[in-house]
C-alpha cells in the first residue's frame, strides 16, 4: 500500500490524479477505487492506496481509503462530517446487533435441536435388566455406535437391536427380519 495526497480532481466525472509520497509521477485514481462513498474526494485529501498496472500499461489506484478525514474535518472547526462518521458507525453497530439477534441466535438455537436430536437418535434406552435374585428390575442403559460390528461383539439384546438400527454392521440380521443376533440371544 502506497501514501499520497489528491493533486487533482474532476468531480463531474468521478476521476482525478494522486501525487504519491514516494516522488513517482501522479497515478490516476477513479471514483470506484474508494471504499466508502460517503463523500467525495477533493483536492488536498490524504489517502492509502494500492497501484496497479493496467493491460494498456498505464499505471492507476485500487482499493483507496483516507488517511486523515477525521482530522482534517475537525481541525477545519467542521464537526459535522466528524458527526457524520459517529452516527454511521452508530448505525452500524446497531445493525450488527440486529443481525446477531435475528440471524446468529435463531441458527445457534437450531444448530443445538438438531445436534440434540442427533445424539438422542444414536442412544436407545435397555428397560429391563435382571438383579442377581432374579427380580426384574428399571435401570436405563445408553448405547452408542463404537465400531461393534458383530454379534459375538454384543453384551445384549437390546444393544444388538440398538446397532442393527443405528450403526454399521455386518450379518446380525441374517434372516432380514428386524431381530438381530437371533442364534446369540433369541427372538
Amino acid at each position: 500500500m502506497e501514501n499520497g495526497e489528491i493533486a487533482k480532481w474532476n468531480d463531474e466525472k468521478g476521476y482525478g490524479f494522486i501525487k504519491p509520497d514516494s516522488g513517482k509521477k501522479e497515478i490516476f485514481i477513479h471514483i470506484s477505487a474508494f471504499s466508502t462513498r460517503n463523500r467525495r474526494p477533493k483536492i488536498g485529501d490524504r489517502i492509502c492506496y494500492e497501484s496497479i498496472i493496467e493491460t494498456s500499461g498505464k499505471e492507476k489506484a485500487k482499493f483507496a481509503s483516507y488517511l486523515n478525514r477525521i482530522e482534517q474535518d475537525t481541525s477545519n472547526g467542521n464537526h459535522s462530517n466528524y458527526r457524520q462518521y459517529r452516527s454511521g458507525y452508530r448505525q452500524m453497530r446497531k445493525s450488527i446487533g440486529k443481525f446477531v439477534l435475528i440471524v446468529v441466535v435463531p441458527l445457534a438455537i437450531v444448530y443445538s435441536c438438531i445436534s440434540k436430536n442427533a445424539s438422542q437418535k444414536n442412544t436407545v434406552e435397555s428397560k429391563q435388566q435382571y438383579a442377581p435374585h432374579g427380580i426384574k428390575t428399571e435401570e436405563k442403559a445408553t448405547f452408542h455406535c463404537e465400531g461393534k460390528r458383530h454379534c459375538g461383539q454384543m453384551k445384549s439384546k437390546e444393544e444388538a437391536q440398538f446397532y442393527l438400527h443405528n450403526c454399521p454392521t455386518d450379518g446380525m440380521d441374517g434372516d432380514n427380519d428386524g431381530n438381530a443376533c437371533e442364534q446369540q440371544f433369541g427372538n
